[in-house]
């Protein structure tokens, strides 16, 4: 909520407007929390020993001099990355970051064609020795062929034996050649039907299977399964600020401070949470998240299965990694994490969580499938002292849904069907 979003304030400093929880008039400003309050909103103790301005006008003036202050700020910073306050300072940064993306495109481009060649170069040799072998066996089809003959011209010279006696002399000659010759055919060829070397065959599918399956392992999986996630705000607790684009989630400092009174050191009550518009039934699904911006947050899915809720998440806390699974929990190794991608395989019931910068996996959970269940991306929040504010980015690495119509249609539940 605005800092003045309770109230309009007229030249004179008095409210216009009426609290919109007790429907009173507005009486007060909260210095700390940042909005106006009513003589309910004081009894109700969520303000106690808080600060406060009995002056609306003063405390709009005053709340101008602190965002013209951080405005300089944040002038001051952006200016230490460069010059972005004329044109041309920016043309020539955005040419710069055009060069950056053309030099990974063309890097890029000149390793894929290595890949296709190298498939290429394989796949030739593959089909030459498939040929080779189909050639021996087709040999040995032709002294199967070699081997009838044989038996056909001993019938011949066993019939001129018998008639021209005389000729026997040379009929011995004769069958020492084609003893010869049968025994070199029994030497190298059986049965040509069992001859047909299968397992040869096997082996080479085998080869190229295993190439397939590195190669597929190998490269990014999961971007062909990118979802467009945009955060509910109807799901989003009272603290977090939704962006416009339900894209970003901000948590700020000044927002918790009417809950310092009462301190909760345990994470699970820290945490503020909300939750996609998106949820999933079936198919494959990713995300990622820039968590640049948070030093205490929960991020995974939740599954709702009849009156059952089931949770499979990931959280940093003090720079510790943990997976959570409902109560159960154990540590994670540690790493260093700019961005997090989380894919979903509704139907082989599995969860990943990487590191995105290094393309390692994190965490992998075994999600139980159950006809019917229903997953949804989570996202929780947990306050930081030392922070003004603390946010998560859902990362923008596709249209708003790459997937053809028919397919995102069997796999995602629209959130207007909610």
């Amino acid at each position: 909520m605005s800092s003045l979003g309770r109230c309009s304030v007229e030249s004179a400093g008095t409210a216009t407007s009426l609290c919109n929880s007790h429907q009173r008039s507005l009486t007060v400003f909260c210095q700390e929390c940042g909005v106006a309050l009513c003589d309910s909103c004081l009894s109700n103790g969520d303000h106690r020993n808080h600060q406060f301005s009995s002056s609306l006008l003063d405390a709009c003036m005053k709340r101008l001099d602190e965002l013209m202050k951080n405005n300089k700020e944040l002038a001051r910073s952006i200016k230490k990355q460069g010059n972005f306050t004329s044109d041309a300072s920016i043309t020539n940064s955005i040419k710069y970051i055009e060069a950056n993306f053309l030099k990974t495109k063309e890097n890029l481009d000149a390793m894929f064609n290595e890949l296709r060649d190298l498939l290429e170069v394989n796949k030739i040799q593959a089909f030459k020795l498939l040929a080779a072998q189909q050639k021996h066996m087709e040999a040995q089809l032709t002294e199967l062929k070699t081997k009838a003959e044989i038996h056909e011209e001993l019938e011949r010279l066993k019939i001129q034996t018998g008639q021209t006696p005389d000729n026997a002399f040379s009929v011995q000659t004769q069958c020492v050649e084609l003893e010869k010759r049968i025994e070199i055919i029994d030497n190298n060829f059986v049965d040509w039907e069992k001859k047909d070397d299968h397992l040869r065959r096997k082996s080479l599918e085998n080869s190229v299977r295993m190439i397939l399956e590195k190669s597929k392992s190998c490269l990014t999986h999961p971007l062909k399964f990118v979802d467009f996630i945009t955060f509910d705000k109807n799901t989003a607790h009272e603290k977090l600020s939704v962006s416009e684009d339900n894209r970003q989630v901000t948590l700020f400092a000044k927002d918790m401070q009417s809950n310092q009174s009462k301190p909760d050191k345990a994470q699970d009550a820290r945490l503020l949470h909300v939750q996609a518009e998106q949820t999933f039934t079936a198919g494959q699904h990713y995300w990622e998240v820039d968590v640049r911006g948070c030093r205490s947050w929960e991020i995974g899915v939740v599954g709702e299965e009849g009156t059952e809720k089931l949770s499979w998440t990931l959280r940093l806390d003090d720079g510790v990694l943990t997976a959570l699974h409902n109560h159960g929990d154990f540590r994670v190794r540690e790493q260093d994490l700019s961005f997090l991608g989380v894919f979903l395989d509704c139907d082989k019931g599995r969860l990943w969580f990487y590191n995105v910068d290094t393309d390692a996996t994190i965490h992998t959970f075994p999600v139980r499938r159950g006809s019917g269940r229903t997953m949804r991306p989570v996202f929780s929040i947990a306050p930081e002292e030392e922070d003004e504010f603390s946010c998560l980015v859902l990362c923008n690495i596709c249209e708003n849904d790459p997937r053809p119509a028919s397919m995102a249609d069997s796999c995602v539940d629209s959130p207007n069907a909610h």
